[in-house]
């Protein structure tokens, strides 16, 4: 017994059909369902069921191309019966290959009773099962032998099944043949626990996740699930992208099994299907009605025989994969027209320039654009889909307008391209030359495009443009112009002068990201301004108009030594500049999380995130912000004692203009670090002080917008010049725990120590440092044996080591002193070359038995440079390999 999912009902009333016509009482059964029910498959289960139990068998399919073929569903049963040499005479045309479309010749054929006479006497020897499927299709001759065979099976051993659609044309034979049945069965859609057992059945085990999947794809049609679990096996191992595609439905036979569905109805389900797919979620009874031009009632009918077939639901696509292959089948041409036709139906509906816009856009250029709705859509959608809104300006533009018209197209392209970073030299100078036309015509986008000049740092260019509006303020709006200038003040200072100092107004009329970030940084800021800029991030949305406002609220927090708040609210945006796609927001957002982290001490963040910043947009599409990341990643190695790392970074050529920026001013301050760490402290002060000269002349001299000062004061002491560096070292850093550490080097010895203390609200790195420093000190009064108290302080047991390196040295360097106990850093070893400070770090570490990788992970370099550092290590030492080395540490400490 075949026994098919959710067909156990109908299959057990068709064999009990079966065995009552094996006693005598022969009947007729109609099977109705919709396309891809499962009739077929229901048909041919009985069929070797009845076979089985020793009935004669003969199976018809009936075919559109053949309805026109005399007799052709009768010759398929002729052919199964009468396959021998006892083939009665006037059955013979019946069973000859010919190549004459017209059947047997008319004087040849028998009649009608003639016919079914000869199916009566079949069911003599055994009963006799007869089915022919899609019975609406059969040719009329073949229709009126079957119509005379049902009057007369009253007591005969015979079950005549016919199957079809539902809604075959009344008053055909096919439907009086229907009507005549004695048991109707209709056939529905699988439920989702009927695809559940199916999938389980082909898959050999449950899967919950699958089965909703392929329910939501299919729609219940048994035909389509079964594609579509085809698709899915036959889907390559080691290609989860094409297999996952394949489980929405996208694979072959499932797209061909969906245009075979389709097939089995007339042109008008047809023609109601691509309507309904080219709507979408749009698609209703009444749109489709006018899109295809046929009446609101008969579409019903139209829509409900789809919904039936699990083609649609609610008269619209049930699943994508279903949409795109009922259109893949049309041609282009009547696609667009019919895309065409649907916006403009849309559009005065009222529906949303969204909704309108996609027609648009899958319809192209046509003779009525509709640009107008094509900027809306990018406007709604430019906060959420950049990429949509992109394609929406770009047909715009190519449809052409007049020149008021493309400027606003022009401003809105280059802010979208720049969100998605579609960086290219060509359509990036193609920008830059609409953006200077604009600006000089004294256009309504003159801000705007000011702002994008400066944001992709064509600086020559931005300079042209803020000399050309300083020249003509008064074509902007004053908040226009007030925007501009705390914009340039904050981040483009070098410029001011071009286009005049912020005016002073009303607080509270000044709560945008550049008015909070200038006061913070000329020192206006008041207790409100911290709150004012988080309210900001917290309503804003990464569009292109909005960026300079979020980075300079997030910058007013980090300066504001709010690093906890800027921590928070840099990662809600960074969440949601992921969810649009935008890469420069990603990417500018990383940065901006990177000098977080940086300050916080967390080393390891902050590389990670500086890193990501650069791999999310190429360093030609950052221009002179790229110097951020850069000093993030140049401060962060030198900190950690990469020095190697330090070295690419500060050498990686940056565009010069950057030194009149706020960029700048953190790059002159990591490179000044990475130069006092090399052991070059006249480069580092030349630096710190260059940093210093800029600040004062542009009047943003704030220690937590760069240390300078403490910064100088250090490379003074380094340089023994402990009067200079009493002077620059004057103000202090950050924090209290800043402010002793950086006040602390250039004290009078007796009283240095004590006030190096860290305080107890210090951040890692801050820590780090202080204790640096502190050791320091204790060496100046010949303390040596703190120096290596302080160190063991710095790197805790239990703590992963931070900021540790230039307190490692001074334990060096006081190995060689009076009365040191030669724990650290050695100048020589038995005789040998000396180690420099990076071999012996990594060296000390192997002795102890760390492995590269522990080793790489605590200094914050690779795995290469432990490596790099361990063959230097065995050929200064003579040493045959790593299992070498804690012997010789031994004899290190042994000697002292």
């Amino acid at each position: 017994m075949h026994v098919l999912v959710e067909r156990e009902d109908p299959g057990r009333a068709l064999r009990d059909r079966l065995a009552a016509a094996g006693r005598g009482r022969g009947s007729l059964v109609a099977v109705t369902g919709p396309a891809g029910s499962g009739r077929t498959a229901l048909l041919a289960a009985l069929c070797a069921d009845a076979a089985d139990s020793g009935a004669t068998v003969l199976f018809a399919a009936s075919s559109s191309s053949e309805a026109d073929f005399p007799l052709g569903v009768l010759g398929q049963l002729m052919t199964e019966a009468f396959a021998g040499p006892a083939t009665p005479r006037f059955a013979v045309p019946y069973l000859t290959d010919t190549d004459c479309d017209a059947g047997p010749p008319v004087e040849s054929r028998p009649s009608s009773e003639d016919l079914s006479t000869i199916l009566l006497e079949l069911a003599v020897q055994a009963p006799l099962l007869i089915c022919v499927d899609d019975i609406g299709q059969a040719d009329t001759e073949s229709l009126e032998c079957l119509v005379a065979l049902a009057r007369r099976l009253d007591g005969r051993r015979i079950l005549l099944v016919v199957s079809d659609l539902p809604t075959a044309q009344d008053g055909s034979l096919g439907s009086r043949l229907r009507g005549a049945a004695d048991q109707r069965i209709q056939l529905e859609l699988l439920s989702r626990a009927g695809v559940g057992r199916v999938v389980a059945q082909r898959t050999g085990t449950p899967d919950d996740a699958l089965s909703a999947r392929c329910h939501s794809v299919s729609g219940g049609n048994p035909t389509l699930l079964q594609a579509l679990l085809d698709d899915c096996e036959a889907a390559p191992a080691d290609s989860p992208d094409v297999a996952h595609r394949a489980t929405l439905g996208y694979g072959d036979r499932f797209q061909h099994a969906v245009l075979t569905c389709l097939g089995r109805y007339d042109e008008t389900v047809t023609r109601a299907a691509r309507a309904a797919a080219v709507l979408g979620e749009s698609s209703s009874t009444e749109l489709v009605s006018h899109l295809i031009g046929l009446a609101p009632d008969r579409v019903v009918r139209l829509l409900a025989e789809l919904d039936r077939a699990g083609l649609t639901r609610h008269d619209k696509p049930v699943s994508p994969a279903v949409r795109d292959a009922v259109l893949d089948d049309v041609a282009t041409s009547e696609t667009a027209g019919l895309n065409r036709r649907a916006a403009q139906l849309l559009h005065t509906r009222g529906a949303s320039a969204r909704r309108v816009a996609r027609h648009l856009l899958a319809a192209g250029s046509g003779p009525d654009p509709m640009v107008d709705v094509l900027c809306q859509a990018a406007d709604e959608a430019i906060a959420d889909d950049a990429d949509f809104a992109h394609r929406c300006l770009e047909q715009a533009r190519a449809q052409g307008a007049d020149d008021r018209r493309l400027a606003g197209i022009l401003v809105r392209l280059t802010g979208v391209e720049w969100q998605l970073a579609a960086f290219s030299m060509a359509r990036c100078t193609a920008n830059v030359r609409g953006a200077l036309q604009e600006i000089r015509s004294g256009g309504a986008y003159t801000a705007a495009m000011l702002r994008y000049l400066l944001r992709q740092s064509h600086y020559a260019d931005a300079v042209e443009a803020v000399t050309l509006v300083g020249e003509r303020t008064g074509d902007l709006h004053p908040a226009d112009l007030q925007d501009l200038r705390l914009l340039i003040a904050v981040s483009y200072p070098a410029l001011v002068d071009h286009l005049g100092y912020p005016e002073p107004g009303p607080r509270a009329y000044q709560r945008t990201g550049p008015a909070i970030l200038h006061r913070v940084l000329t020192q206006q800021a008041d207790s409100q301004d911290p709150i004012a800029a988080e309210r900001l991030l917290q309503a804003a949305e990464p569009t292109s108009a909005a960026f300079e406002d979020v980075e300079s609220a997030l910058l007013a927090l980090i300066y504001s030594d709010e690093l906890g708040r800027a921590a928070a609210a840099g990662e809600v945006m960074l969440d949601r500049a992921a969810r649009t796609g935008s890469a420069a927001w990603r990417a500018r957002l990383a940065g901006l999380h990177a000098e977080t982290a940086l300050r916080h001490g967390d080393l390891t963040t902050a590389v990670t995130q500086a890193r990501l910043a650069l791999r999310h947009l190429p360093e030609p599409a950052w221009g002179v912000a790229v110097a951020g990341p850069i000093s993030v990643l140049l401060l962060a190695a030198t900190i950690s004692g990469d020095l190697t790392a330090a070295a690419e970074y500060a050498g990686r050529p940056l565009p010069q203009e950057m030194l009149g920026t706020r960029y700048g001013l953190h790059y002159l301050y990591a490179r000044g670090e990475f130069h006092l760490a090399a052991d070059r402290p006249q480069a580092a002060l030349a630096d710190f002080l260059r940093c210093g000269e800029l600040m004062r002349a542009w009047g943003i001299d704030l220690a937590t917008l760069v240390p300078w000062r403490a910064a100088a004061s250090r490379a003074n002491a380094r340089l023994n010049r402990p009067q200079q560096s009493r002077r620059t070292g004057a103000q202090p850093a950050r924090g209290f725990g800043t402010m002793l550490r950086h006040h602390s080097p250039v004290s009078d010895s007796r009283y240095r120590p004590a006030p190096a203390r860290p305080a107890p609200d210090t951040d890692r790195a801050e820590l780090s440092c202080t204790l640096s420093d502190l050791g320091e000190a204790y060496r100046s009064i010949r303390e040596h044996r703190r120096i290596r108290t302080t160190s063991r302080q710095a790197d805790r047991p239990g703590e992963e080591p931070r900021v540790i390196p230039l307190l490692e040295r001074l334990v060096a360097e006081s190995s060689g002193s009076d009365g040191a106990t030669h724990e650290g850093p050695v100048t020589e070893l038995d005789g040998h070359p000396a180690l420099s400070y990076a071999e012996h770090r990594v060296a000390t570490l192997a002795a102890a038995g760390h492995t590269n990788r522990e080793i790489a992970t605590k200094l914050y370099i690779t795995m290469s440079t432990v490596e790099q550092h361990l063959t230097r290590v065995y050929r200064k030492l003579n040493l045959s390999g790593r299992n070498a080395l804690p012997a010789a540490f031994d004899r290190l400490v042994a000697r002292g």
